[in-house]
């Protein structure tokens, strides 16, 4: 840990800090260094966020990254607080070009902002035995498969209303990843939540592919989804966004489309996003 200040360095929330190195997160140069989020605004409480996301077989270098999630925030005393979980493509991380689960946070705690990855501070508390941050989830679809459905993750975070602790779930799995406790990341409800990506260029200077490495062209198997997108209100009632509870942000070298309610109960309100990467600049 160190007791460097939070600097936000985004004109709006985003998944991920600009820099981890700022909380003190020892994993060297690692940041989020390219978005693509759509998140809502800050209109209201929430207490959770959920959506499937399907998952693509790309490759990154050793010290890439390429991640999709979802995410909760909150201001408390002018701090920010963030909790992610989703999936992510690293080798560093995971020593494999597979989808492994990860999940992150961060937070201020006694005047020193802390967090981490997964379970590499202390902080989340895992509960399923079979599921854990890191857990293998899939190598992933390859581009253009002829297969319906295809293969995908159903993420959720909520706030459980007793306890108060924010947890990670499976969701048509019924699995209980495990939960940041209350006491811990000290919010009761999210200002904001969010559905999104992001990848890191490593040494190299070269962001990697982001969903299936491709772009969207209106085709289910070309381009990564979020679909039957929610948020959770009050005794975590889901509800489907209104186009008008919505913003998005997007970095050079990726694109989102078709981010729409499509009127299905299996698609719900979702988009489709990605690219292939490269020099991307900021």
């Amino acid at each position: 840990m160190n007791s460097q200040p939070y600097l936000v360095r985004f004109s709006q929330i985003q998944p991920f800090p600009a820099d981890f190195s700022d909380f003190g997160v020892n994993f060297g140069d690692f940041d989020a260094d390219l978005v693509v989020n759509v998140n809502t605004k800050n209109t209201q409480t929430y207490h959770g966020v959920s959506g499937y996301f399907s998952m693509y077989n790309i490759s990154v270098t050793k010290d890439q990254a390429s991640a999709t999630n979802v995410w909760v925030t909150n201001t408390i005393y002018n701090e920010v607080v963030y909790m992610a979980a989703g999936s992510m493509v690293s080798r560093s991380f995971n020593n494999d070009s597979k989808h492994h689960l990860f999940v992150y946070w961060t937070a201020q705690i006694k005047d020193i902002r802390d967090g981490c990855f997964n379970t590499y501070c202390p902080g989340f508390v895992q509960f399923d035995t079979t599921y854990h941050p890191g857990s293998f989830l899939t190598t992933g679809n390859n581009y253009n498969v002829n297969r319906y459905p295809l293969d995908e993750i159903p993420i959720m975070i909520f706030q459980e209303e007793i306890s108060g602790h924010w947890w990670v779930m499976l969701s048509n799995k019924l699995k209980f990843v495990g939960y940041w406790p209350k006491d811990l990341v000290d919010i009761d409800g999210a200002s904001s939540v969010g559905w999104g990506a992001f990848t890191n260029p490593g040494t190299t200077g070269v962001n990697p592919p982001m969903g299936s490495g491709h772009k969207p062209d209106h085709v289910y198997n070309h381009a990564a989804y979020f679909r039957d997108m929610k948020y959770l209100k009050t005794k975590l009632e889901p509800q489907i966004p209104a186009d008008t509870e919505l913003e998005i942000f997007l970095d050079p070298c990726y694109a989102i489309d078709d981010l729409h309610y499509s009127g299905s109960p299996y698609w719900g309100y979702d988009f489709f996003f990605g690219g292939p990467g490269g020099r991307c600049g900021n």
